[in-house]
């Protein structure tokens, strides 16, 4: 993630060989012993890391070298200066860790984010587990990090129920215990959430798979408890919703259905991606007043005030600039020429 002044974040797995004689080819877990996880800070104008911690805490055990984090960060800015706040969390482990970059250049080590574990504990009740994927949909506001869990319940015929729940973690000074650790918020439906986007700094945008149906919001009462599919999503009906959530109320404002169905705009013998499973192609970023969509079979979607203004300038400077007006500027009355010459111009012609 980027982290401002040309700084970028990565996370760094070190793991050495078991014996001296080892099978380059052979890359598994069991011939490879796990040194430790670090969280690195490049700066690509001085060209080297400027900063490095460990990207697990210390009272946990190391994750498997091959789990993936997801890194998130937010810009921060005073008296002119520029800072960020950084998320780092994976999929499986319900801990959320925080560190910080203050504008003055200062580095604070990752801190826990309380509440985490109660949170999970929490949502993962009866039967449901958590749904495995890559990364965990999370975003970073001025004064809480926000992440996204799935979860799935499978009965004995394998038919499949998704349920998901948005978990709010403010940011509050030592000391203050007393304070509410976590907010949680479930998502009505049959539904997963795959990216999280903030809005400005009141509101939310999650882009979600919803299985088994593409209705309204007010028929998703029907839906939620219902079973779908079987061994194979790939037979479910699925839809991709835009669902815009309150941070401070922590509740659905609205949601809209973005594509009906994505079993027809994915071609499984072209992409590894699938409409049940792995990554949402659909991509949405916004800053100040414009959103960019990326949709990867269609294209890229601007929209905003300042967006449709640009396009109002491209738009009259094509239309100054057409051929129809330049012509116009163009066309002057002059006198046609011929071949012959006036006695003046003769005369002119004699003398030399």
């Amino acid at each position: 993630v980027g982290c401002g002044y040309g700084r970028f974040m990565v996370e760094v797995s070190v793991s050495i060989p078991l014996g001296d004689e080892t099978d380059d080819d052979d890359d598994s877990d069991a011939n490879l012993t796990l040194l430790f996880r670090k969280l690195f800070l490049f700066s690509s104008t001085m060209g080297a890391i400027v900063w490095m911690s460990d990207s697990n805490p210390s009272t946990r055990p190391l994750r498997p070298r091959h789990e993936d984090m997801t890194l998130a960060s937010i810009k921060t800015e005073e008296r002119g200066q520029y800072g960020c706040n950084i998320a780092s969390l994976n999929s499986l482990s319900p801990s959320i860790m925080r560190l910080s970059i203050d504008p003055s250049g200062v580095f604070h080590h990752p801190k826990l984010m309380r509440g985490s574990d109660m949170c999970r504990d929490e949502i993962l009740e009866g039967n449901w587990r958590l749904r495995h994927s890559r990364s965990r949909p999370v975003v970073v506001l001025d004064e809480e990090i926000v992440a996204a869990d799935n979860l799935v319940l499978e009965n004995e015929n394998g038919a499949k129920r998704y349920k998901s729940y948005l978990s709010f973690y403010p940011f509050y000074a030592d000391g203050s215990s007393d304070l509410p650790s976590y907010d949680k918020l479930e998502l009505q439906g049959n539904i997963e959430v795959c990216h999280l986007t903030a809005v400005r700094k009141d509101h939310i945008l999650a882009i979600c798979r919803v299985f088994g149906s593409s209705s309204a919001p007010e028929e998703l009462e029907d839906v939620a408890g219902h079973w779908f599919g079987g061994d194979d999503d790939g037979n479910m009906e699925i839809a991709s919703f835009a669902i815009l959530v309150g941070v401070q109320s922590r509740s659905e404002i609205q949601r809209i259905c973005l594509v009906d169905d994505l079993n027809s705009h994915f071609d499984i013998a072209n992409t590894p991606l699938s409409p049940s499973d792995g990554e949402l192609p659909i991509q949405i970023d916004t800053s100040g007043d414009t959103v960019a969509c990326g949709l990867w079979w269609k294209g890229v979607v601007l929209t905003g005030a300042d967006a449709r203004q640009g396009m109002t300038s491209v738009i009259l400077e094509d239309e100054d600039m057409s051929p129809s007006k330049t012509s116009k500027k163009k066309k002057k009355k002059t006198p046609k020429k011929s071949g012959k010459k006036d006695g003046f111009a003769r005369g002119m012609s004699l003398r030399g």
